[in-house]
C-alpha cells in the first residue's frame, strides 16, 4: 500500500491541508532546507504533524515520500519559482490560499477536512 500511496500522491481535494501544514511547519521550524534532500525529507515528515486529525492519506504519503516531493515544491514556491506543470500550479495556488488562513498574529480556522 505504501508504494501505491507514494505513486498516487495527494489528491487535489486534500492539497489545502498539506499547504497549511507546511506553512505552520515553516513558522515552527523555519523554511524548508531545499539544498539537502535528506534534511528536506525530515522537514516534510515533521510538517506532517501539523495536518489535522483524521487527514490520514496525505500524512501517509508524506511519510513514504523519500524524495520530499511536496516539501520541494513548497520550497520552490517560497523561492518564487514558476510552476512547471498544472499539478504544481494547483499546489502553488493552494499554498497562496492557505496563507490567508495562517496569519502572522494567529490562526484562522481551516477548511473542513475532505
Amino acid at each position: 500500500m505504501n508504494d501505491y500511496l507514494a505513486q498516487a500522491g495527494i489528491s487535489r481535494a486534500q492539497l489545502h491541508h498539506v499547504a497549511r501544514a507546511f506553512l505552520l511547519a515553516e513558522r515552527a521550524y523555519g523554511p524548508p532546507p531545499f539544498e539537502n534532500t535528506a534534511v528536506l525529507n525530515s522537514w516534510e515528515d515533521d510538517a506532517a504533524h501539523f495536518l489535522p486529525v483524521g487527514v490520514n492519506i496525505p500524512r501517509m504519503v508524506l511519510y513514504v515520500d523519500e524524495t520530499a516531493h511536496y516539501a520541494s515544491l513548497f520550497a520552490r514556491f517560497r523561492r518564487q519559482e514558476a510552476p512547471r506543470d498544472n499539478s504544481e500550479k494547483q499546489f502553488f495556488e493552494e499554498i497562496s490560499k492557505a496563507k490567508e488562513s495562517v496569519s502572522a498574529g494567529g490562526l484562522r480556522p481551516s477548511r473542513d477536512p475532505c
